[in-house]
């Protein structure tokens, strides 16, 4: 059976409100509160501009909670990194230059995109791409 796409990724963390920030403000993601929750203060899901959740951030009481070897924030690190397409990524990086957040940009002509690497507040590495502009 084939695998259609990726779904959403997952981030337990400690710090939800600065990661709500960084994936609405800075990536242009449209936030709400997870199905589960009244509010974002448990968890928010960001969504793409098609209305598809693609990052669910789930809010813990800290970082070392991580007890549960399977739902627990005990596996950070397994992924070394997730990917959104963008159509262009001028307004991203501006958003990332004012924010001063680190962060690598470099054409990749041969696949014919640029590609920008910024870390979230959580430390989970964030590929953003986009065709090279002509």
């Amino acid at each position: 059976m084939p695998v259609l796409h990726l779904d959403h990724v997952n981030i337990p963390t400690a710090r939800l409100a600065e990661s709500i920030a960084f994936y609405g403000d800075v990536l242009g993601l449209s936030l709400g509160p997870s199905p589960m929750a009244q509010d974002m203060s448990a968890g928010a899901w960001a969504f793409d501009e098609r209305g598809i959740a693609v990052v669910h951030l789930s809010g813990t009481r800290s970082e070392s909670a991580a007890a549960d070897p399977v739902r627990g924030v005990a596996q950070r690190g397994v992924i070394d990194h997730f990917a959104l397409r963008y159509d262009e990524l001028d307004s991203v990086h501006s958003a990332i230059e004012d924010r001063g957040l680190p962060f690598e940009m470099f054409d990749a002509p041969q696949l014919g995109i640029r590609l920008l690497f910024v870390r979230d507040p959580n430390g989970v590495m964030v590929e953003l791409s986009a065709p090279l502009q002509e």
